[in-house]
């Protein structure tokens, strides 16, 4: 049995959580707040993946019962068609005026229907591209806050890990820029200082 994305996703989230409790990750540790803020995102993406299939499955139902639209339109026109032509069989002895009569009774009724029948298509094309772009800049924004997140806990993190690289280094070696060179007897002065 093959597996939704949605599915997939929560699948993932499952195993991530039982990898976290296996490894004995705490919950308030960094790696337990990373654990959960995947979490989170996994979710996210999971519930997005849900509303897009049920877009998608509303489209197809939309689309069947615009085809079944379209179909019974074309049953009319061809009612419509087979009286016009009766009408012009029976009338042999006019037969270029009943012609012209048919004919503007045809685009009078059909001209209408046909107009209408696009209309709905073009306003069902464009509802579709809006909601496309508004799901593209929610996942864009969401994107965009996620990596804001991670971009801020990456950031604290590496300014406690220097705090406390310079905490135990009581000689300031550490606080030193990468491109000063410290050679042995002035690391023995500082030392024996």
């Amino acid at each position: 049995m093959s597996h939704t994305p949605a599915q997939r996703l929560r699948m993932a989230i499952e195993n991530l959580t039982i990898a976290a409790r296996r490894e004995c990750i705490e919950p308030e540790g960094p790696l337990g707040i990373w654990v959960e803020s995947q979490q989170t995102a996994f979710r996210a993406m999971a519930d997005l993946a849900e509303h897009q299939e049920k877009l998608v499955r509303d489209v197809a139902v939309e689309m069947k019962a615009l085809a079944e639209g379209e179909l019974a339109k074309l049953r009319v026109m061809l009612e419509m068609t087979r009286i016009a032509l009766a009408s012009a069989r029976g009338a042999v002895k006019d037969l270029e005026t009943e012609k012209v009569r048919v004919v503007s009774e045809m685009v009078q009724i059909v001209a209408p229907e046909v107009v209408k029948g696009i209309k709905d298509a073009v306003v069902i094309r464009q509802v579709r591209y809006n909601q496309g772009v508004q799901w593209r800049r929610a996942a864009y924004v969401g994107g965009t806050i996620l990596m804001l997140v991670v971009g801020g806990y990456s950031w604290r993190t590496a300014q406690d890990w220097q705090d406390t690289t310079i905490a135990f280094d009581p000689h300031g070696l550490a606080a030193l820029p990468r491109h000063v060179k410290v050679d042995r007897r002035q690391r023995q002065a500082l030392f024996a200082s």
